[in-house]
């Protein structure tokens, strides 16, 4: 079996060799840089950074027709997120908290509403503890395990 191509920020490589060390058979090739990138075909996969408590990029994957913002932790409004989405088909982004988290690089879902009105959104990196408290979506869409989107 050929070699998973993992294109990642810095850093990366020290937590697979991590795995690796306590005992795990893990092979992979990886491209390590602050804006990874890579192509596959006619999907183009490229990163913008994010605005977190850490370093952290947002990756946009597009076609050439149809384009996807996915954010990890990031405390919006983050300039390159904000635009790579003018145009986004999807937005796929986090909303941790209600208020309150962006000192730690986290969005409050009431931002990303604001921020994002109109616009095709999933969230995630919702605590279970308070997801119940996650109502009033309007059009935004609440991930969830085995979730298929068509773009």
């Amino acid at each position: 079996m050929k070699d998973v191509k993992i294109y990642s920020p810095p850093g990366f490589s020290k937590l697979l060799n991590t795995y690796k060390d306590i005992g795990n058979n893990i092979s992979a090739e990886v491209y390590e840089s602050n804006l990874p990138k890579a192509k596959i075909g006619d999907l183009e996969v490229y990163s913008v950074e994010a605005c977190h408590a850490i370093y952290a990029v947002a990756y946009i994957i597009t076609n050439g027709e149809k384009k996807i913002v996915y954010s990890g932790d990031t405390s919006e409004p983050c300039e390159g997120i904000i635009k790579e989405s003018k145009d986004a088909d999807l937005i796929i982004h986090e909303a941790t908290c209600l208020e309150g988290c962006e000192i730690y690089g986290h969005t409050p879902l009431p931002k990303l509403k604001e921020i994002f009105d109109k616009k095709r959104v999933i969230i995630t990196h919702i605590p279970s503890q308070i997801e119940d408290k996650y109502t009033n979506l309007g059009d935004f869409i609440l991930a969830f395990d085995g979730l298929i989107w068509n773009v």
